[in-house]
């Protein structure tokens, strides 16, 4: 088993991702600013591999990351992985 950090995984491409880690018997850490999408698919999981860190990375400073930091540190010794997913796409536009 490992463990991972997941950002942007409320939705899309980051939630699916979350899902087949936590299938494969790897714990997860979900992260992503929309708390409300985030505990709706944090009690879908219902599984004890899963743990919710709420943060917005655009609001985040210095002292936010070093928190995150010692808490994940606490938590799990330390990550295997980080999936930097998380991301505001307003819309395609030409190049």
């Amino acid at each position: 088993m490992k463990t991972y950090l997941v950002t942007g995984a409320a939705n899309g491409l980051g939630q699916q991702l979350s899902r087949n880690l936590v299938l494969a018997g790897h714990q997860v850490v979900l992260l992503d600013k929309n708390l409300k999408v985030l505990n709706a698919f944090y009690d879908e999981l219902n599984s004890d591999l899963v743990a919710l860190y709420p943060m917005d990375l655009l609001g985040a400073d210095l002292n936010d990351y070093l928190d995150m930091h010692d808490k994940l540190k606490e938590n799990y010794g330390h990550i295997d992985g980080i999936f930097l997913n998380a991301a505001d796409l307003q819309g395609f536009t030409p190049i």
